[in-house]
């Protein structure tokens, strides 16, 4: 809400993009109030989407207290983009031990857009869950900490789930296996037949990138050196920009017509890249970009996972996540000669360096140009 003197010297410009709520005072110096029309239509557009969102949970109440068919089972998800990316793979691992008939509900609205192309009956709020998690043959929740609940042990599918579960507990989780891989973990955790298979599928559509300069000829690599919503370059998971920069100017010296695109969500640009659309694309937007790359340079975060999924070749730094648990084996991965696989526990450094970052920071920006450049040519472009 706005406040406005009428006598301002902007009063007519300030008129043209408000709408005049109502007026109140004596003679000259009436004080009106106005509302921009943008946050009038966005303050009922918020309600409407309230009032649809308050009707469909009533009803998705109503549906799971008067459940007709045998296997109902959740999903209470939780973490970023990079982390529901992994989760799809343990839910449609999941979805193929069950019967077609099963009714699946998801408990985060964020995960939509991820699991369109599986067949999903509704996606919930997280408030709603503890009036139905009760409904459900099996619910899982999967976030930091994997959890299996209410389980229905008459249920034929879920005897086999509960009869894997314990299988891995006494077989893979029991054993000093370096081999094991994050997503299997989850996998094994959740009673799932196939804990090896890694990979991870994206539904999208591919777009035209002609608006952001890169045509069908153009060959490029992806770089993304962000971490976090805020597209800052502060976490520790993060490389120096001062690395990312000079390794950039290396491809850029050895290779004239191969661009650089900086994609990701970082809020500042990387000097030499050629085209920057960080925080510019429509999820699929990115997706087409990543996919027609020759190569995908990134931290362990969400664009990483998303270039597994796409089947882009990737180089990867690690440094305080354990890259032996959570790298893909074909990728390129890169990591600290220091120390590393922390999981930058307490937020501070393990081995005592003031600056945190100095896994990362480790990591040399001529030995990462050089990895680029030797799969680079290995791909024969003419």
């Amino acid at each position: 809400m706005l406040y406005k003197v009428p006598f301002f010297d902007n009063e007519d410009i300030f008129k043209e993009n408000q709408i005049k709520m109502y007026g109140f005072g004596v003679d000259k110096n009436k004080v009106h109030v106005y509302v921009t029309k943008r946050t009038f239509l966005k303050k009922y557009e918020h309600f409407f989407k309230s009032v649809v969102r308050s009707i469909f949970k009533i009803v998705a109440v109503y549906l799971l207290n008067n459940k007709k068919t045998k296997n109902y089972v959740a999903f209470v998800i939780d973490g970023g983009i990079g982390d529901k990316f992994r989760f799809k793979s343990v839910v449609t691992s999941l979805l193929n031990m069950f019967p077609s008939s099963t009714i699946v509900d998801i408990y985060d609205r964020k995960s939509r857009f991820i699991f369109s192309d599986v067949n999903i009956r509704f996606f919930l709020d997280i408030e709603i869950w503890s009036l139905t998690k009760n409904k459900y043959d099996v619910a899982y929740v999967l976030d930091d900490d994997v959890k299996v609940l209410h389980i229905n042990q008459s249920n034929f599918i879920t005897k086999n789930i509960l009869k894997n579960i314990s299988y891995y507990k006494n077989t893979y989780f029991s054993q000093n296996n370096e081999n094991r891989h994050l997503i299997s973990d989850i996998k094994a955790k959740c009673g799932v037949d196939n804990i090896e298979d890694l990979a991870l599928t994206i539904n999208y559509k591919q777009k035209p990138l002609e608006k952001f300069n890169i045509e069908n000829s153009l060959k490029y690599v992806t770089v993304q050196y962000g971490f976090g919503g805020d597209g800052k370059n502060d976490d520790i998971k993060c490389w120096n920009t001062k690395n990312w920069e000079k390794m950039i100017k290396i491809l850029k010296t050895k290779f004239k017509d191969i661009a650089v695109v900086q994609v990701g969500i970082s809020n500042d640009r990387l000097q030499n890249v050629d085209i920057n659309v960080a925080k510019k694309t429509s999820l699929d937007e990115l997706f087409s970009i990543i996919k027609k790359s020759l190569l995908h340079i990134d931290i362990d975060g969400a664009c990483s996972h998303i270039a597994w999924a796409l089947r882009t070749k990737s180089i990867i730094l690690f440094g305080p996540t354990d890259a032996k648990y959570s790298m893909y084996p074909e990728n390129i991965n890169i990591m600290s000669s220091i120390c590393g696989g922390c999981w930058h526990r307490f937020g501070k450094c393990v081995i005592g360096e003031e600056n945190p970052s100095v896994c990362m920071n480790s990591i040399n920006p001529e030995f990462v140009a050089g990895k680029a450049i030797d799969y680079i040519n290995s791909l024969n472009i003419e």
